[in-house]
């Protein structure tokens, strides 16, 4: 059996490996024109085979990443400066804090503390741990500034072993899916540097000065909190979590909870520098200093002396392969934005909008989000079409926020775990099978598009985006 599977899984590599290189073959036998550039060419070869190989997992993110921008430099894409932009950037060192971050409060033991003391309040019962994992990825999200994603994962694979639920039973996939949507989703409403400063930073090449502010984005926003509400209730209903609620694992949890002894002393200094960050943040429209500032800051000082939270391994444990694959997609819309190819997608696209309602023009947006999510990983997404997109918003007179805010939230539309990191990363601890993961994505795509346009959209014209 295991052989079968090792030549199966070979197979599929050969046959994914062969997609990677013959899509950008493809790509680069077109003849060029005075649109499709030999520069523009190259630049299609180059980001294709890059995102296809991450897509596919062919080999560690690190290697394609690095590769990219050396191939647009080789070939004559753009000037060195260009080609290598994603290093200038602000949004790397910002998402670099947020990772370090997230790994020293991991180490001092303040999120799995917190994590433990919500899933004893909600009761310890298999639909209790399925709201408590998540409102607990809703909370980690909120003070890890959306990177604590892997911490979300282990600890859900965990409450299923201390619940003693099968694995790929229904009830691990609801709990697997519902930590998921509350860790992941929540990125929409609660502030997420690697969202945000991605769209801001495409947008403003388009809209110079363009800038979206963290609070506008949680109001305008909030409303997907319902949504996922929604989206969890729904699940505890068709999966009929419910009849399981004699099971009680609250002691377990107990336990475990006062085996972690007092309130540490690095956990408490971990929670004043987490609300000196909170401080900031909230501070930044009446101090004048950039939402940056703090993730640029207050990660570093979590080992000096005296505020000591955690030791060096944390750095050592952030994925660099992770970092530079940010660094190519920021360089991407660098790159792109040099060879027009925003005006080109504008072009492209404006006509089919024009005179269309805003309602009819957010959907197709969104819609066509959805389907680039199979091409594109959502950080490439959020930096390669920004530009273009606030171009056609611009071009068809649509708010350019609300463009944004279609775009981001396109990106959490995905049916495969491969299309988003984070998704594969719960998929990969086995607690749930590929069929019930695409029926409950489906399930949730669904359920946003008509969330989207029942709620969404009007409340957009209620507090004025529209």
């Amino acid at each position: 059996m295991s052989t079968d599977t090792g030549a199966k899984m070979s197979t599929s590599k050969k046959v994914q490996w062969i997609i990677s290189i013959v899509v950008p073959v493809i790509l680069w036998v077109i003849p060029t024109n005075d649109v499709y550039t030999r520069e523009l060419r190259w630049f299609c070869v180059w980001t294709c085979w890059m995102l296809l190989v991450v897509a596919f997992d062919l080999m560690t993110s690190f290697i394609p990443a690095f590769l990219m921008p050396v191939m647009y430099y080789i070939t004559g894409v753009a000037p060195a400066a260009v080609c290598f932009s994603g290093w200038t950037s602000t949004i790397v060192f910002v998402i670099v804090g947020a990772f370090v971050l997230a790994e020293a409060l991991t180490d001092c033991g303040l999120l799995k503390r917190i994590a433990t003391w919500v899933i004893i309040r909600t009761g310890g019962t298999i639909n209790g741990s399925i709201w408590g994992c998540f409102v607990v990825g809703i909370i980690i999200s909120l003070i890890t500034f959306s990177n604590g994603y892997v911490v979300m994962a282990a600890f859900t694979y965990g409450v299923i072993r201390s619940l003693d639920v099968e694995l790929r039973s229904k009830e691990s996939a609801v709990l697997i899916m519902a930590s998921a949507a509350g860790v992941l989703s929540s990125r929409f409403f609660v502030y997420a540097p690697s969202v945000i400063l991605m769209l801001q930073g495409g947008a403003g090449a388009v809209v110079p000065g363009y800038e979206i502010v963290w609070y506008r984005f949680l109001l305008h926003n909030l409303p997907t909190a319902l949504y996922l509400i929604i989206f969890v209730f729904l699940l505890t209903k068709i999966y009929k979590t419910n009849k399981n609620d004699a099971v009680n694992c609250k002691e377990h949890f107990i336990k475990q909870y006062e085996d972690m002894g007092p309130v540490s002393t690095a956990e408490k200094k971990a929670a004043f520098l987490l609300l000196m960050l909170l401080a900031l943040l909230v501070s930044a429209p009446f101090t004048g200093l950039g939402t940056d500032i703090g993730f640029l800051i207050i990660p570093m000082l979590m080992f000096f002396p005296g505020l000591k939270v955690a030791d060096e391994s944390c750095i050592k444990r952030v994925d660099m392969g992770m970092i530079f694959f940010i660094v190519a997609c920021v360089g991407i819309g660098s790159v792109g934005g040099t060879l027009g190819v925003g005006e080109i997608i504008s072009n492209l696209i404006s006509p089919m909008l024009e005179g269309k309602s805003p309602t009819v023009a957010l959907l197709s947006l969104l819609i066509f989000g959805t389907i680039a999510n199979f091409a594109l990983t959502p950080t490439a997404m959020l930096t390669a079409l920004s530009g273009p997109i606030a171009a056609i918003a611009k071009n068809i007179g649509l708010n350019i926020d609300a463009a944004m805010y279609a775009l981001a939230h396109s990106t959490d539309l995905i049916f495969l775990p491969y299309e988003f990191i984070p998704y594969l990363i719960f998929f990969s601890f086995g607690a749930i099978s590929m069929g019930d993961f695409i029926k409950i994505s489906s399930l949730r795509v669904g359920l946003f598009f008509v969330f989207y346009v029942v709620v969404l959209i009007p409340f957009w014209y209620l507090v004025g985006v529209l």
